[in-house]
Order: C-alpha cells, then sequence, then structure tokens
C-alpha cells in the first residue's frame, strides 16, 4: 500500500471580479513569491504572512494572507476576495473611474442614434468629454469638447467636423456624441491644436461594426485654449449593436488596452483560450490582446494564425492591424499593401520590421510612408502631427529648422538633411561611396544595414533607400574638397567625432552650451558657463589649423583652443577649463572683454601675447566670414587673419609653474586636441580642416 503523499504547501485562493486583473503575492521579505492574471487564482504557499496586491488598470488593492503552519495537505484553501477596482478610462464605463452617470447614459443611448450619413454598411462613434473629480470645481472648458476634431477618408476629403456636428451637454462636466455612418474603409481622425498644427491617426470602419472612439481632455499647452481631446489616450472599442456601457467584454477590452499601453501581461488562460476559439465579442480585445501575446516570444505561432484567423473572419483581410500582426506571425501568407498606416504604433512597427524582407509593402510614395517621418506622442495609437501653417517649411539645415520642436522637425521632407549625422547613414553612404555601389545606380542595402536604419529612423526600407540615394547624391554633389593636404575636422554635415565639454557640482551654472550644424555651419549657443566643443581625433604634434569663423554681434567672444589635453584626464567640474589651463586659446572678441587689453583680442593667444597691430586688424565686418590660419611648430604659435599674419608667440616649455605640461605637443601616449569655445553669442565656425607639418 503506497502511503498518502499529503499537499506540503498551503493554498490561497485570490478573486478579483475581473478576467484582467493582475495578482501579485509578496512574502514578508517584502519579495514577490507568486503572480497571476485572472478573476479567480490559487497558489501553493509556504505557511507564512503574505501581502496580497491586486491591480486593475492602473489601480491596485492589498490584503494580508496568514497560512498558518500545520494545516498543509488537502483542507479548503484560504479565501481572500477584492472587490471590482474603478480604474480611470476614457470610455465611460460603469464601474471605472472618470466618469459620471449622464455621460456613461448618453453614450449609450446616443451611440444607437445616427447623427447623419456619410455611406452606409459601418458607422464610427466618436464621444469626447471633460472630466473634473467630484471634490474639485470643474475646468472651464473654452467651447465644446469635440473642438478641433474632424473625421476624412484616407484621401484627405471632410467627412465630418464633431465641434459643429455633435450632440452637446453641458450639465456638469461637458461632452460631446457624434454617430455618423460610413462606407467600410480607413479614415483620419484629425485634431487641430490651439497652435494650428494637425494631429492625426488612422481610423478603422469595419463591415458591420460600429467603431467606437471615447477620448477625454488633455492640455497641449499653458492655457484654457490648449485643452482639447486626449487622442493618445483614446479609447477605442467595436461593437454591432452600440456602446453598453455594463458589457463585461468592453470592460475586459479596455483593461487589456491599459495592460498593452504598458507592456504588462494582463491576459489570464482564460482569455487565451477565448482567443484561440474566437469566443470574444469585441475584436480590439483580439487585436489587443493579440499583440501581448507576441511579447511572449515562445508562444506558438501556429495558435497565432488560429487568432489571425478568427480576427480576420471577423473583420475581413483588409483591416491593416490585423494585417500588421499576420506579419509578425505568417509574414509571407500577407499579400496586403501598406498605402495607409494601421492604427496600433505596435503594429506599425511590425510593418516597418516585414519592410526589410519585403520593401513593396509600404510603397515609397504612398501616404503611409510620408507619416513615417512626422510621428507624434508616445501613446499606443500611431499618431502624426502636420505643422501648422505659416511654420518654417522643410528647408534642410536651416536655422530656423534647428530651432524648431522634435515635433515640427520630424518629417521626412526636413530630416533629410539631418540624416548625415546619424551613424548608421554615414555608416552605410561610406559603404557606398567605397565603390560597392555603381554610380548612377540606385542604392541597395544588405538586410542587416537596412534593418538597423528602419529602426534607427523608423521608417520603412523602400524610404531609407530612396533617402540614401537622395543623401548620396547631394554628398558626392556638394561636399567640398580640403586643401591640398589637409583633411577634415569639419566639412559642414559630420559631427561625429566631436563632443561637447561637461560640467558637474555647480548648481545654477550646469549648462555649457551646445553647437547647432546650422547651414553647413556649427553655431554656438551659449549655455550658463563656458563651454568647449572638442574634436576626439589627436592632432599631430605639429600642426596647421584652418578655419573660417563669423560674428553677429559686437559683444560676441569665441576662441579656438589648441594643444590641450583631454578634457575629462583632470578632474574639472567644468572640463572646458582643461583648454583654458593646458591649452592656448586664439581669441576672437572685438571687444578685448573685460579691459579692452591687446592680450584679449582678436588673434591674440589669450592673456600671453596679442595682435602685432591691435587697432588694425583685417577683421571683415559683422556678418561676413573671416578666416583663421593657426601654425603650430614646436612651441611657436604664428596666426594668420584673412591672410595676414597678426600674432606670433613662442612659448617656453614648463614656464606655467601650476601647469607644467602645458601646450606639449601631441603625442600617442598623451595626445592632444583642438576645440571650439562657447562663451558669449552665437559665433559660427566652417570649413575646418588641418594638416600635419
Amino acid at each position: 500500500m503506497f502511503p498518502y503523499n499529503r499537499n506540503p504547501k498551503l493554498r490561497l485562493h485570490v478573486s478579483t471580479h475581473d478576467e484582467g486583473a493582475e495578482i501579485f503575492v509578496i512574502d514578508a521579505h517584502f519579495h514577490l513569491v507568486d503572480r497571476g492574471v485572472g478573476r479567480s487564482k490559487i497558489f501553493d504557499l509556504d505557511p507564512g504572512v503574505y501581502t496580497i496586491k491586486v491591480r486593475t488598470g492602473s489601480q491596485t488593492q492589498k490584503d494580508y494572507a496568514i497560512l498558518r503552519p500545520g494545516e498543509e495537505g488537502d483542507a479548503e484553501p484560504l479565501e481572500k476576495e477584492f472587490p471590482p477596482l474603478q480604474f480611470p478610462s476614457s470610455a465611460p464605463l460603469y464601474n471605472t473611474a472618470k466618469t459620471h452617470e449622464y455621460q456613461i447614459d448618453a453614450a449609450a443611448i446616443l451611440s444607437h442614434q445616427l447623427r447623419f450619413y456619410a455611406g452606409q454598411g459601418s458607422s464610427i462613434f466618436v464621444f469626447a468629454r471633460d472630466w473634473t473629480p467630484p471634490t474639485r470645481p470643474a475646468k472651464p472648458l473654452i467651447g465644446s469638447p469635440a473642438r478641433g476634431l474632424t473625421l476624412r477618408d484616407a484621401q484627405g476629403n471632410l467627412v465630418a467636423d464633431f465641434a459643429s456636428q455633435s450632440v452637446s451637454g453641458d450639465g456638469g462636466d461637458p461632452w460631446s456624441a457624434c454617430n455618423v455612418s460610413v462606407n467600410p474603409g480607413l479614415y483620419r481622425l484629425g485634431l487641430e491644436t490651439s497652435s494650428g498644427a494637425r494631429l492625426e491617426q488612422m481610423i478603422v470602419a469595419s463591415p458591420g461594426w460600429q467603431t467606437q472612439i471615447f477620448l477625454l481632455q488633455r492640455a497641449y499647452g499653458e492655457s484654457l485654449d490648449d485643452r482639447r481631446a486626449d487622442l493618445s489616450g483614446a479609447s477605442i472599442l467595436l461593437s454591432r449593436h452600440g456602446f453598453d456601457p455594463t458589457g463585461d467584454d468592453m470592460r475586459l477590452t479596455e483593461l487589456i488596452r491599459l495592460g498593452l499601453s504598458e507592456s504588462r501581461q494582463v491576459l489570464s488562460d482564460r482569455i487565451v483560450d477565448d482567443l484561440l476559439a474566437g469566443k470574444f465579442d469585441n475584436p480590439m480585445l483580439g487585436i489587443y490582446g493579440t499583440h501581448l501575446l507576441l511579447l511572449n516570444k515562445e508562444l506558438d505561432r501556429d495558435r497565432l494564425r488560429l487568432i489571425i484567423a478568427n480576427l480576420r473572419g471577423l473583420l475581413g483581410t483588409q483591416h491593416p492591424d490585423v494585417e500588421a500582426l499576420a506579419l509578425k506571425v505568417a509574414p509571407d501568407d500577407v499579400p496586403h499593401v501598406f498605402d495607409y498606416p494601421p492604427m496600433l504604433r505596435k503594429s506599425w512597427w511590425y510593418v516597418l520590421d516585414a519592410t526589410v524582407r519585403k520593401p513593396d509593402l509600404v510603397p515609397v510614395s504612398s501616404f503611409a510612408a510620408n507619416m513615417a517621418g512626422q510621428l507624434w506622442g508616445d501613446g499606443i495609437w500611431l499618431a502624426w502631427m502636420t505643422p501648422a501653417v505659416g511654420d518654417v517649411p522643410g528647408i534642410a539645415g536651416s536655422r530656423q529648422e534647428a530651432e524648431r520642436t522634435p515635433q515640427q522637425n520630424d518629417t521626412l521632407g526636413d530630416f533629410t538633411a539631418s540624416l548625415l549625422t546619424s551613424a548608421p547613414v554615414r555608416e552605410a553612404i561610406a559603404q557606398i561611396q567605397s565603390g560597392t555601389q555603381a554610380s548612377g545606380v540606385r542604392v541597395t542595402l544588405d538586410d542587416d544595414t537596412a534593418r538597423r536604419l528602419v529602426y534607427t529612423l523608423g521608417i520603412p526600407r523602400a524610404n531609407v533607400e530612396d533617402l540614401l540615394d537622395k543623401l548620396n547624391q547631394q554628398h558626392t554633389a556638394f561636399t567640398p574638397v580640403p586643401d591640398p593636404g589637409f583633411k577634415w575636422l569639419f566639412d559642414g554635415s559630420y559631427t561625429n567625432k566631436w563632443r561637447m565639454s561637461t560640467i558637474k557640482n555647480q548648481p545654477g551654472r550646469d549648462n555649457p552650451g551646445r553647437f547647432l550644424v546650422v547651414d553647413g555651419t556649427l553655431e554656438a549657443v551659449p549655455g550658463t558657463d563656458i563651454g568647449l566643443y572638442w574634436n576626439t581625433e589627436p592632432t599631430p604634434a605639429d600642426f596647421v589649423l584652418k578655419l573660417e569663423w563669423l560674428s553677429r554681434q559686437e559683444d560676441d567672444d569665441s576662441g579656438v583652443f589648441i594643444r590641450f589635453p583631454h578634457p575629462d584626464s583632470k578632474g574639472y567640474n567644468n572640463t572646458a577649463f582643461v583648454g583654458v589651463d593646458f591649452g592656448f586659446e586664439v581669441q576672437i572678441d572685438q571687444q578685448a572683454a573685460p579691459d579692452s587689453a591687446a592680450i584679449h583680442k582678436t588673434g591674440a593667444i589669450y592673456n600671453l601675447a596679442g595682435p602685432m597691430n591691435p587697432d588694425a586688424l583685417p577683421v571683415r565686418p559683422l556678418g561676413q566670414w573671416n578666416t583663421f590660419e593657426i601654425q603650430v611648430q614646436g612651441q611657436t604659435y604664428t596666426v594668420l587673419l584673412n591672410g595676414m599674419q597678426i600674432s606670433r608667440f613662442t612659448f617656453p616649455v614648463g614656464s606655467d609653474g601650476q601647469h607644467p605640461d602645458r601646450g606639449l605637443p601631441s603625442t600617442t601616449n598623451a595626445p592632444r586636441y583642438i576645440g571650439l569655445q562657447i562663451h558669449t553669442g552665437r559665433v559660427a565656425f566652417r570649413n575646418i580642416q588641418i594638416k600635419a607639418l
């Protein structure tokens, strides 16, 4: 007779009331012991004291459990039941936070009432609202919650202006609702901000389904006029019979969307089984859930194919998000061409990844390809921005462009020139120009390089190769040639060998400034203390340095540093002062601040030797380019300004008692560098080249 094998563990049964709830069991030492997802979960645990945390959406609640020794075996588990949590949601669902009953009722009723017809076979319901806690006064909202919201077809033709065509309520927190009958297909939900910029994202209307879009408000700026619908936080659901705020599937779908937004695995075994069996009433649950399943790299691809088949059965074979998921599961079985992007950002990245092997998935001249350079925000929805009318157009490398926001600057037309500063792009162009690509032949890349560029730039492969082709042609046509015997340190584009000095332990004076690449020049932007933009390639022992510089204001102050050691080598709080103390500065300052002394004037070896004729320097007027030629041989330093020798200085090595290694020539073991100072004003530099003597 076999001995009875009692269960050596104690059992804890946790009930949550939500299939998308996460359960965490934490021991007395604050270690996570186990985790589960679902409405009900049994844990086998050692005796002890445990904290049970339940997370539903963004809300958490906790309780404690004591499992006593001596109760091991097959006894009934200890029961812990948690009530449903009211999590924040853009959709006005029952038993959630951030909603009011009058908004719930309005959404439920008006989702069944067509406002107008713009087609047939599908519908799009938009419900925009504001919400404030009952304990606070309602925030004033200028105009309708749908202000600036529009719906356009894929080609950009206006279908609905929700601000003027919605039903609205303003008793309490305001809301606006509009249900539009449309033809099945792709649409663009747009929002015009107070600045005039336009945000857009794709909306899919599937045959026989109502696409439901729920929007709260957010601030796009500091004024009340900047408060508009929050596209990035939208809740998007699908239904055949209008909005049901009490539906368990609606609540579960929203929980999975929230989990996807943070890449949290909130799929219980029952949800996965339902996905496989096609037992879900809301296809958005299937789309969100499949994205979460794909985070598990060990998942059986055959099971995922079954879910894709279920989704295609519900939504057809033209839904871009479903086809993007299919690309991740079975890329060779997807005939879909993405002329237009999907709704979800993760879907778009699956499409981009697939273009590495199938470049024609996103045609180079398609709307999706052009949208790729205008992405906005970081939510789960794929949104893009069209700059306001009157913003600076896409003039690559202009000063106006350099000072615009990243969102305004990040368009295919605008960032073409800036791609030259991207390391993967530079490497690709160098590979092309090395002779591996024949002249006049369109650029092609190996898959590894293409994948790196697709992920770096966030655009499809066809556009990567098209841009590289144009950049290669531009670079070949317009790159200047250095003087005989010289080589470029800066030729108007590449800054990969330039670094900015750093500052620490200086509160309030911790910004060394920066340099912008503007129209082929390096333009200084001062900070709160001096900065040094230095070239990481060691100089020859003796050399000639040539460059051009331009001042715009009378009090502009800058300089060219030579023969200083690595800025990080001396332990300075502001590493720019390594150039000051251990190298030499050729000054740029016509006012010779602070005392008008010759040793502080343009062309001086700062603090050591002034120009020979400081009152008759051949400096060109403000706004015009000047040339420096700095000759460094042994310990003799000669400065030519616009072709005329103005300074000559010989430094006795070791004469600076505090800095005995000042001005030493560069060696392999003790390299020396050159750099540009950031001090006062937006001084610009260009055509920086060096020659060994």
